[in-house]
């Protein structure tokens, strides 16, 4: 499924963040993806529409603008991510590198550039 609409938020909840994936898929099916991270290296759930999805995320704070984490499904290592936040907290880039495709998208790097609305 590509999506046709995405938007995420992005909440501090502790030394990490909440985020919250909103997507409608081209079939107009909405799914909300969450994500509750601590930043600590230790691996936590993805959980779609409440539950647990296969998909966990290890991150780590590196300074207090950039982490980076490995992505697993069903403990197997199934990418890479890097993410950095503009010094005034506006904008941010992540580069994902994906060892499979995923939703709609090929295995391989992406980058993807988000503005604070």
């Amino acid at each position: 499924m590509s999506p046709s609409q995405f938007s995420m938020v992005v909440d501090p909840i502790g030394s990490g963040y909440g985020i919250t994936h909103h997507i409608v898929g081209s079939d107009v099916k909405q799914i909300t993806m969450t994500l509750q991270t601590p930043l600590d290296g230790n691996e936590t759930p993805f959980l779609i529409g409440g539950k647990p999805s296969g998909q966990t995320y290890a991150g780590k704070r590196i300074d207090s603008r950039n982490t980076s984490g490995v992505i697993r499904m069903n403990g197997k290592v199934f990418g890479r991510s890097k993410a950095e936040l503009s010094a005034d907290g506006r904008t941010s880039m992540a580069e994902n590198d994906n060892t499979v495709a995923s939703g709609g998208a090929p295995a391989g790097k992406r980058i993807e550039h988000r503005d604070k609305r």
